[in-house]
């Protein structure tokens, strides 16, 4: 055992010599001192990055995590009138419709009713959307797009 430990603290005896003679040799050990200087200084950098980069991301992962509780302790909590909740509909669907005034919107002890026409890739957007809106219970959506013989105004593009 005696042996091995000798012939291990050789091995890092030559090491250190030959990193020795490698980094303080006369000709180009400054150039190489500065070249491992040069490259430590920047993986400190990167790694300052990285750490910084990832703690906001936890931190914005954390506050998240706490806006939904809180989210789930107001509407808990929530005792939205059906006006305001008709409301509140009517606001979101206004992001994911192109023509949220053809839509009419009717709440009623937390179901709510979405009737009107609507382009063909938007039912399945107001579904989506209606299934994130805090203090819905339920909803019946009346939507359809219309076929290709109707013509109704409150789809058309608008003209200046």
């Amino acid at each position: 055992m005696k042996s091995m430990e000798r012939g291990f603290m050789l091995a890092v005896g030559a090491g250190l010599g030959v990193a020795g003679m490698y980094l303080f040799d006369p000709d180009q050990g400054a150039r190489r001192r500065a070249l491992a200087r040069d490259k430590t200084v920047h993986g400190l950098k990167l790694a300052g990055r990285w750490s910084l980069r990832h703690t906001k991301d936890l931190a914005n992962r954390g506050f998240g995590q706490m806006a939904e509780l809180r989210a789930g302790w107001r509407e808990r909590s929530e005792n939205i009138t059906d006006a305001a909740l008709a409301d509140r509909v009517r606001s979101h669907l206004g992001h994911v419709v192109a023509h949220p005034g053809s839509l009419e919107v009717r709440a009623q002890q937390g179901v709510v009713t979405v009737s009107g026409p609507v382009l063909k890739h938007e039912p399945d957007r107001i579904a989506e959307r209606l299934r994130k809106i805090h203090g819905i219970k339920n909803f019946e959506l009346y939507v359809e797009p219309p076929t290709g013989s109707e013509n109704v105004q409150e789809l058309r593009p608008r003209t200046a």
